[in-house]
């Protein structure tokens, strides 16, 4: 067997490995959400709640996040993100051990969740070429993170019901939390990782409208992007059904 290109840059892998634990947490944390939902309140409705609070915060912050990673260092914008996104899960899992936990909580806890990941994944994405010192490793290292994005989109919902029966909903998140800390011992193993950083742009700060601009005008000024980004969406939009099922297997 050939391994993929990617997988010659040692320095990937570790991040990559990191990230797939990772997601496969965030993953089986999210499917446990629903089924959380379901279990408080009768009303299906509920579990939109989760959906709204995930895209209000990505639609504020996924502009400002873009500027982060072009600005700051990329490595320790993931370190801040990562503790964050386990902290949210660690107190998910003491609201549930506890039996405090509300509607509210999950849609707060959610809403800050997804804006450390309107931060994360930005940098994350930025991160990658800083990693691969062959350029034409790229492709195979960007089909690497689909594919882990994909396995863990599989293995996680199937771990959440596993654990949700064998030891209950709380540990879950509390799995979910320890995973992140897969992600952070990769950036750590990593080390320094060489990023080119325009001193006079982050003297101005983070919130720079001219630099989101441009960011939207490459959008624009690229016909592949601007007809893949809508086909994404609308093929997103309309595949969420499935977030009813814990409903559809309770009834």
């Amino acid at each position: 067997m050939t391994l993929p290109p990617a997988f010659k840059h040692r320095r990937f892998i570790m991040l990559w490995l990191g990230l797939f634990i990772s997601v496969t947490g965030s993953s089986m944390q999210l499917w446990s959400l629903f089924w959380h939902i379901s279990t408080l309140s009768p009303d299906p409705i509920a579990v939109s709640g989760v959906g709204a609070a995930r895209i209000i915060p990505v639609v504020i912050f996924a502009l400002i996040g873009g500027v982060v990673a072009d600005l700051y260092d990329r490595r320790k914008v993931m370190f801040l993100t990562q503790i964050s996104l386990a902290g949210i899960a660690m107190l998910l899992a003491v609201l549930t051990m506890t039996n405090t936990i509300q509607l509210w909580h999950i849609y707060l806890l959610t809403a800050l969740q997804a804006t450390a990941t309107s931060f994360d994944l930005p940098a994350r994405q930025a991160l990658v070429p800083n990693l691969i010192t062959n350029k034409d490793d790229l492709p195979s290292a960007f089909s690497l993170q689909s594919i882990a994005f994909d396995l863990g989109a599989i293995i996680g919902p199937a771990l959440s019901g596993i654990i949700i029966a064998s030891l209950g909903q709380a540990y879950t998140y509390l799995i979910n939390a320890i995973s992140f800390g897969a992600v952070l011992i990769a950036l750590i193993l990593i080390g320094k990782v060489d990023q080119e950083i325009n001193p006079e742009a982050r003297a101005r700060g983070f919130w720079q409208p001219d630099m989101m601009r441009e960011g939207i005008r490459f959008i624009f000024s690229k016909p592949i992007l601007i007809s893949t980004m809508p086909l994404d969406f609308f093929a997103t939009f309309w595949s969420s059904a499935n977030t009813l099922l814990p409903y559809v297997a309770q009834n």
